[in-house]
Protein backbone atom coordinates (compact mmCIF):
# COMPACT_ATOMS: atom_id res chain seq x y z
CA UNK A 1 0.00 0.00 0.00
CA UNK A 2 2.77 2.49 0.79
CA UNK A 3 4.04 2.15 -2.84
CA UNK A 4 0.13 2.87 -4.08
CA UNK A 5 0.42 5.85 -1.55
CA UNK A 6 3.86 7.22 -3.08
CA UNK A 7 2.29 6.82 -6.67
CA UNK A 8 -0.75 8.72 -5.99
CA UNK A 9 1.31 11.79 -3.87
CA UNK A 10 3.69 12.15 -7.35
CA UNK A 11 0.97 12.30 -9.69
CA UNK A 12 -2.09 13.65 -7.53
CA UNK A 13 -0.26 16.17 -5.63
CA UNK A 14 2.18 16.77 -8.43
CA UNK A 15 -0.77 18.18 -10.89
CA UNK A 16 -3.75 19.17 -8.20
CA UNK A 17 -1.95 20.24 -5.12
CA UNK A 18 -2.03 23.81 -5.67
CA UNK A 19 1.03 25.73 -4.23
CA UNK A 20 2.41 22.51 -2.73
CA UNK A 21 2.90 20.70 -5.74
CA UNK A 22 6.79 21.38 -5.46
CA UNK A 23 6.89 19.25 -1.88
CA UNK A 24 5.22 15.77 -3.86
CA UNK A 25 8.25 14.26 -5.92
CA UNK A 26 10.23 14.60 -2.12
CA UNK A 27 7.43 13.49 0.30
CA UNK A 28 6.72 10.66 -3.13
CA UNK A 29 9.93 8.98 -3.22
CA UNK A 30 10.42 9.04 0.57
CA UNK A 31 7.31 7.01 0.98
CA UNK A 32 8.78 4.52 -1.96
CA UNK A 33 12.32 4.47 -0.21
CA UNK A 34 10.63 3.60 2.92
CA UNK A 35 8.49 0.99 1.62
CA UNK A 36 11.57 -0.68 0.00
CA UNK A 37 13.82 -0.59 2.88
CA UNK A 38 11.06 -2.65 4.69
CA UNK A 39 10.79 -5.20 1.38
CA UNK A 40 12.11 -8.60 2.35
CA UNK A 41 12.45 -10.21 -0.98
CA UNK A 42 13.04 -9.17 -4.30
CA UNK A 43 10.15 -10.38 -5.67
CA UNK A 44 8.41 -8.01 -2.75
CA UNK A 45 10.86 -5.02 -3.94
CA UNK A 46 9.24 -5.36 -7.51
CA UNK A 47 6.37 -5.39 -6.53
CA UNK A 48 6.29 -2.06 -4.56
CA UNK A 49 8.26 -0.48 -7.65
CA UNK A 50 5.68 -1.67 -9.59
CA UNK A 51 2.61 -0.13 -7.31
CA UNK A 52 4.69 2.75 -7.19
CA UNK A 53 4.91 3.17 -10.82
CA UNK A 54 1.76 1.83 -12.22
CA UNK A 55 -0.23 4.38 -9.89
CA UNK A 56 1.98 7.33 -10.84
CA UNK A 57 1.39 6.98 -14.20
CA UNK A 58 -2.33 6.00 -14.06
CA UNK A 59 -3.32 8.90 -12.31
CA UNK A 60 -1.16 11.23 -14.83
CA UNK A 61 -1.86 9.50 -17.42
CA UNK A 62 -5.48 9.30 -17.26
CA UNK A 63 -6.24 12.11 -19.97
CA UNK A 64 -4.82 8.91 -22.63
CA UNK A 65 -8.34 6.95 -21.71
CA UNK A 66 -10.30 10.32 -22.92
CA UNK A 67 -8.19 10.82 -26.08
CA UNK A 68 -8.72 7.59 -27.33
CA UNK A 69 -12.30 7.35 -26.67
CA UNK A 70 -12.41 10.50 -28.06
CA UNK A 71 -10.25 10.34 -31.42
CA UNK A 72 -10.56 6.12 -32.17
CA UNK A 73 -13.15 3.50 -32.25
CA UNK A 74 -12.11 2.05 -29.07
CA UNK A 75 -14.81 2.89 -26.63
CA UNK A 76 -15.46 2.80 -22.50
CA UNK A 77 -13.19 -0.33 -22.13
CA UNK A 78 -10.63 0.42 -24.85
CA UNK A 79 -10.09 4.04 -23.04
CA UNK A 80 -9.42 2.32 -19.83
CA UNK A 81 -6.83 -0.28 -21.20
CA UNK A 82 -5.18 2.04 -23.25
CA UNK A 83 -4.44 4.34 -19.82
CA UNK A 84 -3.83 0.85 -17.91
CA UNK A 85 -1.57 -0.67 -20.43
CA UNK A 86 0.45 2.49 -21.33
CA UNK A 87 0.83 2.72 -17.38
CA UNK A 88 1.77 -0.28 -16.60
CA UNK A 89 4.38 -0.37 -19.77
CA UNK A 90 5.58 3.33 -18.50
CA UNK A 91 5.82 1.67 -14.72
CA UNK A 92 8.15 -1.56 -15.60
CA UNK A 93 11.58 0.90 -14.71
CA UNK A 94 10.12 1.44 -11.30
CA UNK A 95 9.47 -2.29 -11.28
CA UNK A 96 12.99 -2.88 -12.05
CA UNK A 97 14.01 0.04 -9.47
CA UNK A 98 12.67 -1.63 -6.76
CA UNK A 99 13.63 -5.15 -7.64
CA UNK A 100 17.44 -4.43 -8.31
CA UNK A 101 17.64 -2.28 -4.68
CA UNK A 102 16.06 -5.08 -2.65
CA UNK A 103 18.77 -7.75 -4.47
CA UNK A 104 22.00 -5.18 -3.70
CA UNK A 105 20.78 -3.14 -0.48
CA UNK A 106 23.59 -1.94 1.14
CA UNK A 107 23.85 -1.89 4.82
CA UNK A 108 24.67 1.45 5.37
CA UNK A 109 22.46 4.39 5.09
CA UNK A 110 25.36 6.00 2.77
CA UNK A 111 24.94 2.63 0.24
CA UNK A 112 21.09 2.89 0.34
CA UNK A 113 21.61 6.64 -0.80
CA UNK A 114 23.59 6.22 -3.27
CA UNK A 115 22.06 2.87 -5.34
CA UNK A 116 18.77 4.34 -5.21
CA UNK A 117 19.82 7.82 -6.38
CA UNK A 118 21.57 5.51 -9.14
CA UNK A 119 18.42 3.42 -9.20
CA UNK A 120 15.98 6.49 -9.88
CA UNK A 121 18.53 8.35 -12.26
CA UNK A 122 18.90 5.03 -14.69
CA UNK A 123 14.91 4.56 -14.72
CA UNK A 124 14.43 7.79 -16.46
CA UNK A 125 16.30 6.82 -19.87
CA UNK A 126 13.61 4.26 -20.29
CA UNK A 127 11.23 5.44 -23.18
CA UNK A 128 7.85 5.94 -22.90
CA UNK A 129 4.54 7.21 -24.58
CA UNK A 130 4.21 10.04 -22.79
CA UNK A 131 7.63 10.19 -20.50
CA UNK A 132 7.63 12.40 -17.54
CA UNK A 133 9.53 12.04 -14.88
CA UNK A 134 9.02 12.85 -10.84
CA UNK A 135 10.82 15.87 -10.99
CA UNK A 136 8.72 17.75 -13.48
CA UNK A 137 6.12 19.19 -10.14
CA UNK A 138 9.10 20.79 -9.50
CA UNK A 139 7.87 23.23 -12.36
CA UNK A 140 6.15 25.29 -10.34
CA UNK A 141 9.07 26.39 -7.94
CA UNK A 142 11.90 27.62 -10.35
CA UNK A 143 14.31 28.02 -7.72
CA UNK A 144 13.83 23.76 -7.23
CA UNK A 145 15.02 23.08 -10.92
CA UNK A 146 18.18 25.09 -11.18
CA UNK A 147 20.59 21.91 -11.11
CA UNK A 148 18.92 21.50 -14.25
CA UNK A 149 21.65 23.97 -16.09
CA UNK A 150 24.11 21.28 -15.13
CA UNK A 151 22.82 18.07 -14.56
CA UNK A 152 19.52 17.87 -16.85
CA UNK A 153 16.05 17.15 -15.47
CA UNK A 154 17.59 13.60 -14.73
CA UNK A 155 20.20 15.04 -12.43
CA UNK A 156 17.03 16.34 -10.32
CA UNK A 157 15.96 13.13 -10.49
CA UNK A 158 19.16 11.76 -9.10
CA UNK A 159 19.01 14.24 -6.59
CA UNK A 160 15.19 13.52 -5.06
CA UNK A 161 16.70 9.92 -4.89
CA UNK A 162 19.14 11.26 -2.61
CA UNK A 163 17.27 13.21 -0.50
CA UNK A 164 14.41 10.76 -0.32
CA UNK A 165 16.58 7.71 0.47
CA UNK A 166 18.13 10.00 3.36
CA UNK A 167 15.16 10.80 5.16
CA UNK A 168 13.36 7.33 5.03
CA UNK A 169 16.90 5.72 7.03
CA UNK A 170 16.41 8.74 9.33
CA UNK A 171 13.58 7.23 10.92
CA UNK A 172 15.53 4.29 12.32
CA UNK A 173 17.09 6.58 14.63
CA UNK A 174 20.37 7.64 12.50
CA UNK A 175 20.27 11.55 12.57
CA UNK A 176 22.98 11.32 10.19
CA UNK A 177 21.05 11.02 6.84
CA UNK A 178 18.60 13.53 8.16
CA UNK A 179 21.46 16.03 8.52
CA UNK A 180 22.48 14.89 5.18
CA UNK A 181 18.86 15.68 3.64
CA UNK A 182 18.36 18.58 5.46
CA UNK A 183 21.77 20.20 4.21
CA UNK A 184 21.22 19.29 0.60
CA UNK A 185 17.96 20.76 0.60
CA UNK A 186 19.32 24.37 2.11
CA UNK A 187 22.37 23.83 -0.32
CA UNK A 188 19.74 23.58 -3.35
CA UNK A 189 17.81 26.23 -2.29
CA UNK A 190 20.40 29.13 -1.94
CA UNK A 191 21.94 28.04 -5.14
CA UNK A 192 18.60 27.92 -6.83
CA UNK A 193 17.94 31.55 -5.12
CA UNK A 194 20.97 32.28 -6.34
CA UNK A 195 21.05 31.40 -9.98
CA UNK A 196 17.24 32.61 -10.66
CA UNK A 197 18.37 36.13 -9.77
CA UNK A 198 21.82 35.67 -11.69
CA UNK A 199 20.10 34.56 -15.08
CA UNK A 200 17.09 37.12 -15.04
CA UNK A 201 19.77 39.67 -14.32
CA UNK A 202 21.29 38.35 -17.21
CA UNK A 203 18.11 38.72 -19.46
CA UNK A 204 17.31 42.43 -18.54
CA UNK A 205 20.76 43.33 -20.55
CA UNK A 206 19.70 40.56 -23.44
CA UNK A 207 18.57 42.13 -26.47
CA UNK A 208 14.58 41.42 -26.65
CA UNK A 209 12.43 39.91 -29.29
CA UNK A 210 8.85 40.36 -29.35
CA UNK A 211 6.02 37.66 -30.30
CA UNK A 212 2.66 37.22 -30.95
CA UNK A 213 1.45 33.26 -29.96
CA UNK A 214 -1.78 32.37 -31.52
CA UNK A 215 -3.97 30.22 -30.23
CA UNK A 216 -7.23 29.95 -32.78
CA UNK A 217 -8.72 27.23 -30.43
CA UNK A 218 -9.16 24.65 -33.50
CA UNK A 219 -11.23 21.85 -32.15
CA UNK A 220 -9.30 19.02 -32.91
CA UNK A 221 -11.48 17.14 -35.34
CA UNK A 222 -12.12 20.17 -36.93
CA UNK A 223 -8.88 20.52 -37.78
CA UNK A 224 -8.81 17.56 -40.55
CA UNK A 225 -12.30 17.50 -41.54
CA UNK A 226 -12.71 18.56 -44.98
CA UNK A 227 -13.56 21.37 -46.32
CA UNK A 228 -12.43 23.46 -43.29
CA UNK A 229 -8.71 24.52 -44.30
CA UNK A 230 -10.78 28.26 -46.01
CA UNK A 231 -12.10 28.89 -42.01
CA UNK A 232 -9.08 27.55 -40.15
CA UNK A 233 -6.88 29.66 -42.10
CA UNK A 234 -9.35 32.67 -41.65
CA UNK A 235 -9.12 32.28 -37.97
CA UNK A 236 -5.93 32.33 -37.70
CA UNK A 237 -5.12 35.19 -39.84
CA UNK A 238 -7.67 37.00 -38.04
CA UNK A 239 -5.99 36.69 -34.43
CA UNK A 240 -3.09 37.27 -36.17
CA UNK A 241 -4.34 40.92 -37.13
CA UNK A 242 -6.45 41.43 -33.14
CA UNK A 243 -2.58 41.82 -31.55
CA UNK A 244 -1.66 45.17 -30.02
CA UNK A 245 1.67 45.16 -31.02
CA UNK A 246 3.54 44.73 -34.59
CA UNK A 247 6.48 42.59 -32.83
CA UNK A 248 9.67 40.91 -34.43
CA UNK A 249 7.43 37.48 -35.00
CA UNK A 250 3.99 35.55 -34.49
CA UNK A 251 3.84 31.66 -34.30
CA UNK A 252 1.16 29.52 -35.00
CA UNK A 253 0.87 26.21 -33.26
CA UNK A 254 1.56 22.87 -34.71
CA UNK A 255 0.01 22.07 -38.05
CA UNK A 256 -2.01 25.36 -37.94
CA UNK A 257 -1.43 25.87 -41.45
CA UNK A 258 -4.43 23.86 -43.00
CA UNK A 259 -2.35 22.81 -46.68
CA UNK A 260 0.03 20.60 -47.52
CA UNK A 261 2.44 21.80 -49.06
CA UNK A 262 5.75 20.41 -51.18
CA UNK A 263 8.99 19.11 -48.87
CA UNK A 264 11.60 21.81 -50.09
CA UNK A 265 9.58 24.58 -51.14
CA UNK A 266 11.06 27.71 -50.61
CA UNK A 267 8.03 30.12 -52.02
CA UNK A 268 4.97 31.26 -50.05
CA UNK A 269 1.56 30.35 -51.38
CA UNK A 270 -0.21 33.48 -52.77
CA UNK A 271 -3.93 34.15 -53.06
CA UNK A 272 -6.59 32.00 -51.01
CA UNK A 273 -3.74 30.11 -49.44
CA UNK A 274 -1.06 32.67 -48.62
CA UNK A 275 0.10 32.29 -44.92
CA UNK A 276 0.72 36.31 -44.03
CA UNK A 277 -2.83 38.07 -43.99
CA UNK A 278 -2.80 41.23 -46.70
CA UNK A 279 -0.73 43.95 -45.88
CA UNK A 280 1.27 41.71 -43.09
CA UNK A 281 5.12 42.88 -42.75
CA UNK A 282 6.31 40.91 -39.71
CA UNK A 283 7.07 37.05 -40.24
CA UNK A 284 4.66 34.12 -39.44
CA UNK A 285 6.52 30.36 -37.90
CA UNK A 286 3.40 27.93 -38.40
CA UNK A 287 3.08 24.60 -38.10
CA UNK A 288 2.39 22.24 -41.32
CA UNK A 289 2.65 19.57 -43.15
CA UNK A 290 4.94 18.73 -45.78
CA UNK A 291 4.58 16.31 -48.67
CA UNK A 292 7.66 13.93 -49.59
CA UNK A 293 7.95 12.23 -53.01
CA UNK A 294 7.16 9.04 -51.13
CA UNK A 295 4.11 10.16 -50.37
CA UNK A 296 4.04 10.39 -46.84
CA UNK A 297 4.22 13.69 -44.44
CA UNK A 298 6.71 15.12 -41.85
CA UNK A 299 5.37 17.42 -39.23
CA UNK A 300 7.39 20.61 -39.74
CA UNK A 301 7.69 24.34 -39.59
CA UNK A 302 8.32 27.14 -41.48
CA UNK A 303 8.39 31.24 -41.02
CA UNK A 304 7.07 32.84 -43.95
CA UNK A 305 8.68 36.13 -44.41
CA UNK A 306 6.67 39.19 -46.15
CA UNK A 307 8.63 39.10 -49.34
CA UNK A 308 6.46 35.80 -49.78
CA UNK A 309 10.00 33.72 -49.18
CA UNK A 310 9.74 30.54 -46.80
CA UNK A 311 12.57 29.57 -44.36
CA UNK A 312 14.29 26.04 -44.83
CA UNK A 313 11.70 23.83 -42.76
CA UNK A 314 12.50 22.22 -39.14
CA UNK A 315 10.71 19.36 -38.69
CA UNK A 316 9.70 17.07 -36.02
CA UNK A 317 12.45 14.22 -35.49
CA UNK A 318 10.61 12.44 -32.28
CA UNK A 319 6.73 10.97 -33.29
CA UNK A 320 4.57 10.64 -31.17
CA UNK A 321 3.74 6.27 -30.85
CA UNK A 322 -0.06 5.94 -32.12
CA UNK A 323 -0.33 9.70 -32.79
CA UNK A 324 1.81 9.92 -35.35
CA UNK A 325 3.49 6.56 -35.91
CA UNK A 326 2.01 3.03 -35.25
CA UNK A 327 4.05 -0.07 -34.62
CA UNK A 328 3.26 -3.18 -35.32
CA UNK A 329 0.27 -1.97 -38.00
CA UNK A 330 0.82 -4.79 -40.60
CA UNK A 331 1.01 -7.26 -38.26
CA UNK A 332 -2.02 -5.90 -36.98
CA UNK A 333 -4.13 -4.40 -39.65
CA UNK A 334 -6.79 -3.43 -36.99
CA UNK A 335 -4.47 -0.89 -35.54
CA UNK A 336 -4.83 1.09 -38.58
CA UNK A 337 -8.98 1.36 -38.28
CA UNK A 338 -8.32 2.24 -34.47
CA UNK A 339 -5.24 4.77 -35.20
CA UNK A 340 -5.44 6.06 -38.71
CA UNK A 341 -4.15 9.29 -37.88
CA UNK A 342 -1.08 8.22 -37.15
CA UNK A 343 -0.54 6.46 -40.41
CA UNK A 344 2.26 8.02 -42.87
CA UNK A 345 4.01 10.67 -41.16
CA UNK A 346 7.92 10.02 -41.18
CA UNK A 347 10.81 11.47 -39.35
CA UNK A 348 12.51 14.81 -40.04
CA UNK A 349 15.79 15.10 -41.66
CA UNK A 350 18.69 16.69 -39.25
CA UNK A 351 18.04 19.93 -36.98
CA UNK A 352 17.42 23.25 -38.60
CA UNK A 353 17.62 26.48 -37.04
CA UNK A 354 15.57 29.18 -38.48
CA UNK A 355 17.15 33.39 -38.76
CA UNK A 356 14.76 35.65 -38.60
CA UNK A 357 16.64 39.38 -37.70
CA UNK A 358 19.01 38.86 -34.63
CA UNK A 359 16.84 35.42 -33.79
CA UNK A 360 18.22 32.22 -34.19
CA UNK A 361 15.42 29.82 -33.47
CA UNK A 362 16.02 26.40 -32.26
CA UNK A 363 12.14 24.70 -33.03
CA UNK A 364 10.43 21.81 -30.79
CA UNK A 365 7.34 20.07 -32.74
CA UNK A 366 5.00 18.85 -30.26
CA UNK A 367 6.03 16.49 -27.42
CA UNK A 368 9.66 17.09 -28.47
CA UNK A 369 10.09 20.36 -25.77
CA UNK A 370 9.70 17.54 -22.65
CA UNK A 371 12.72 15.58 -24.36
CA UNK A 372 16.26 16.50 -23.30
CA UNK A 373 17.79 14.58 -26.20
CA UNK A 374 15.11 16.86 -28.63
CA UNK A 375 16.36 20.10 -26.90
CA UNK A 376 20.06 19.18 -27.29
CA UNK A 377 19.73 18.35 -30.49
CA UNK A 378 19.29 21.38 -31.62
CA UNK A 379 22.40 23.26 -30.94
CA UNK A 380 23.96 20.50 -33.44
CA UNK A 381 22.55 22.70 -36.07
CA UNK A 382 24.66 25.31 -37.93
CA UNK A 383 23.39 27.93 -35.99
CA UNK A 384 23.14 27.98 -32.11
CA UNK A 385 19.88 29.02 -31.41
CA UNK A 386 19.55 31.74 -28.93
CA UNK A 387 15.86 31.07 -28.35
CA UNK A 388 13.39 27.91 -28.54
CA UNK A 389 9.75 28.13 -29.74
CA UNK A 390 7.42 24.96 -29.11
CA UNK A 391 4.59 24.33 -30.98
CA UNK A 392 1.82 22.01 -30.04
CA UNK A 393 -1.25 21.15 -30.99
CA UNK A 394 -3.35 19.98 -27.44
CA UNK A 395 -6.59 20.02 -28.20
CA UNK A 396 -6.40 16.34 -28.10
CA UNK A 397 -6.44 17.20 -25.13
CA UNK A 398 -9.26 19.49 -23.76
CA UNK A 399 -10.60 19.73 -20.37
CA UNK A 400 -7.87 17.27 -18.99
CA UNK A 401 -4.68 17.55 -17.23
CA UNK A 402 -2.05 17.08 -20.17
CA UNK A 403 -1.82 20.72 -20.43
CA UNK A 404 -0.54 21.57 -17.15
CA UNK A 405 2.03 18.40 -17.41
CA UNK A 406 2.95 19.37 -20.62
CA UNK A 407 4.09 22.87 -19.86
CA UNK A 408 5.67 21.37 -16.67
CA UNK A 409 7.41 19.25 -18.28
CA UNK A 410 8.87 21.24 -20.91
CA UNK A 411 10.34 24.12 -18.78
CA UNK A 412 13.21 21.94 -18.29
CA UNK A 413 14.44 22.72 -21.47
CA UNK A 414 14.23 25.94 -20.79
CA UNK A 415 16.76 25.85 -17.36
CA UNK A 416 18.88 22.88 -19.49
CA UNK A 417 19.60 24.46 -22.59
CA UNK A 418 19.82 28.52 -21.26
CA UNK A 419 17.37 29.60 -23.34
CA UNK A 420 13.93 31.59 -23.11
CA UNK A 421 11.35 29.22 -24.49
CA UNK A 422 7.99 30.45 -25.82
CA UNK A 423 4.74 28.09 -26.64
CA UNK A 424 2.34 28.59 -29.10
CA UNK A 425 -0.31 25.90 -28.18
CA UNK A 426 -3.67 25.53 -29.75
CA UNK A 427 -6.78 24.03 -27.36
CA UNK A 428 -3.43 24.43 -24.48
CA UNK A 429 -1.60 26.81 -22.85
CA UNK A 430 0.90 28.99 -24.81
CA UNK A 431 3.52 30.59 -22.54
CA UNK A 432 6.85 32.56 -22.23
CA UNK A 433 8.79 30.34 -19.78
CA UNK A 434 12.15 32.32 -19.24
CA UNK A 435 15.91 30.32 -19.09
CA UNK A 436 15.58 30.33 -15.90
CA UNK A 437 12.56 28.27 -15.46
CA UNK A 438 10.16 31.10 -14.52
CA UNK A 439 6.57 30.95 -16.38
CA UNK A 440 6.91 34.99 -17.35
CA UNK A 441 2.88 34.99 -19.40
CA UNK A 442 0.70 32.47 -19.66
CA UNK A 443 -2.77 31.88 -21.70
CA UNK A 444 -5.06 28.97 -21.76
CA UNK A 445 -8.84 30.16 -22.45
CA UNK A 446 -12.05 28.96 -24.19
CA UNK A 447 -11.73 31.36 -26.73
CA UNK A 448 -9.16 31.87 -29.51
CA UNK A 449 -6.66 34.57 -28.83
CA UNK A 450 -3.03 35.53 -28.83
CA UNK A 451 -0.41 35.68 -26.04
CA UNK A 452 1.87 38.30 -26.64
CA UNK A 453 5.22 38.12 -24.73
CA UNK A 454 9.09 39.47 -24.65
CA UNK A 455 11.54 36.81 -24.80
CA UNK A 456 14.94 37.52 -25.07
CA UNK A 457 17.69 36.35 -27.13
CA UNK A 458 20.20 34.65 -25.21
CA UNK A 459 24.22 33.04 -26.50
CA UNK A 460 25.63 32.04 -22.75
CA UNK A 461 25.63 27.87 -22.95
CA UNK A 462 24.65 25.54 -20.48
CA UNK A 463 27.01 22.45 -18.85
CA UNK A 464 23.66 20.69 -19.71
CA UNK A 465 23.90 21.52 -23.45
CA UNK A 466 27.51 21.25 -24.24
CA UNK A 467 27.65 17.57 -22.20
CA UNK A 468 24.59 16.26 -21.75
CA UNK A 469 24.03 13.04 -19.40
CA UNK A 470 27.64 11.76 -19.19
CA UNK A 471 28.83 13.44 -16.60
CA UNK A 472 26.28 12.49 -13.92
CA UNK A 473 26.19 8.57 -15.67
CA UNK A 474 30.03 8.81 -14.75
CA UNK A 475 28.94 9.29 -11.58
CA UNK A 476 26.21 6.35 -11.56
CA UNK A 477 29.52 4.03 -13.03
CA UNK A 478 32.01 5.08 -10.15
CA UNK A 479 29.41 4.81 -7.24
CA UNK A 480 27.94 1.69 -8.54
CA UNK A 481 31.49 0.25 -8.88
CA UNK A 482 32.87 1.31 -5.14
CA UNK A 483 28.99 -0.47 -3.84
CA UNK A 484 29.77 -3.68 -5.60
CA UNK A 485 33.44 -3.16 -4.41
CA UNK A 486 32.52 -3.07 -0.93
CA UNK A 487 30.00 -5.60 -0.81
CA UNK A 488 32.18 -8.02 -2.20
CA UNK A 489 34.84 -7.27 0.35
CA UNK A 490 32.02 -7.57 2.89
CA UNK A 491 31.20 -11.28 1.89
CA UNK A 492 34.89 -12.02 1.82
CA UNK A 493 35.35 -10.90 5.52
CA UNK A 494 32.37 -12.40 7.04
CA UNK A 495 32.76 -15.82 5.08
CA UNK A 496 34.30 -18.31 7.48
CA UNK A 497 37.41 -19.41 8.46
CA UNK A 498 38.60 -22.71 7.51
CA UNK A 499 39.88 -25.01 9.60
CA UNK A 500 41.67 -28.04 8.81
CA UNK A 501 40.53 -30.71 10.54
CA UNK A 502 42.53 -33.73 8.74
CA UNK A 503 44.89 -34.03 11.82
CA UNK A 504 42.75 -34.38 14.49
CA UNK A 505 43.89 -36.78 16.97
CA UNK A 506 47.10 -37.46 14.84
CA UNK A 507 50.14 -38.38 18.03
CA UNK A 508 53.21 -36.75 18.47
CA UNK A 509 56.26 -39.15 17.20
Amino acid sequence: MTGVLGGAVLAAGGLYAGPLRPLAPLIALTLFAQALGDAKSVRRGAAIGFAFGATAQAVALAFVATTAMRFSSVGLLGGAAAVLLTAAAQALPYLAVGAVFVRFRPRSPAGSIAAFSILLHLATFAPGLFPWTAAVPLAHLPEAIQLAAFFGERGLVFALGANAMALASSRRGNLSPLAFASGLLVAAATFGTWRVRAVEGERRTAPAFPVALVDARVDARGRWAAGTERGLLDALQTATRARTKPGALVVWPEAAYPFVLPRGTRREPIGAFAILPTGESTPILTGLFLSTKQGTRTNAAVVAAPDGTLSTASEKRHLVLFGEQVPFVATFPVLRRWFGLGLGIEPGGPPVTISVQNANIGTLVCFEDTLPAAGRELFQADKIPNLLVNITNDAWFTGTAEPDLHLAAATFRAVELGRDLVRAVNGGTSAHVTASGRWAATRNEAVGGTLEATPVLLEKRTIYEQFGDGPLLVVDALLAGGLLFRRRRTKRNEAPTHVDTSLRGAQDC
